[in-house]
């Protein structure tokens, strides 16, 4: 499979006990609009409903499966991080630039009623939007999965 361009959003159908492979180096952002399905190539396999997401960071080759039962429709995308120049600080570059030290480890499945899950089911293929927008509306959606959660300090703040 050829690599498309980062941040460029696919729809895809795979019949009854196809397969797709996810594409690899870069991170993929992938999502299942209907069907049923499985994620296979991490251990052990997960089992994914219409609504989930999975996120992989390209370490290991990974799999969709669609199920016995019937086709499955899904969406995803790309994020190659060397595309983005100047976008991610130091912090966000080293955490996006080494996915195989991500806690917990890739690849991520997130499940149907997970905020994440309902903004990514939520992504339509905008047909008046320009590239631009549509590119980030889709890094927003990276942010939104890859923003480690805040730091609390434990020192009382002062008025």
């Amino acid at each position: 499979m050829e690599l498309d361009s980062s941040l460029l959003l696919h729809e895809e159908r795979l019949e009854t006990a196809a397969e797709w492979s996810f594409p690899a180096p870069g991170w993929t952002f992938a999502w299942l609009l209907s069907g049923d399905g499985y994620l296979m190539g991490c251990n052990p396999a997960r089992a994914m409903g219409a609504g989930a997401g999975a996120v992989h960071g390209g370490g290991i080759r990974l799999t969709l499966r669609a199920s016995r039962l019937g086709p499955v429709r899904f969406r995803w995308f790309r994020l190659e991080p060397s595309a983005l120049f100047g976008v991610f600080t130091l912090f966000e570059r080293r955490r996006i630039d080494h996915p195989e030290d991500s806690e917990p480890p890739l690849p991520w499945v997130l499940e149907g009623g997970t905020p994440a899950a309902r903004r990514f089911a939520g992504v339509e293929p905008s047909r008046g939007a320009s590239a631009l927008e549509k590119r980030a509306h889709l890094l927003e959606l990276v942010s939104v999965v890859l923003s480690p959660p805040p730091k609390t300090s434990g020192i009382p703040v002062g008025y």
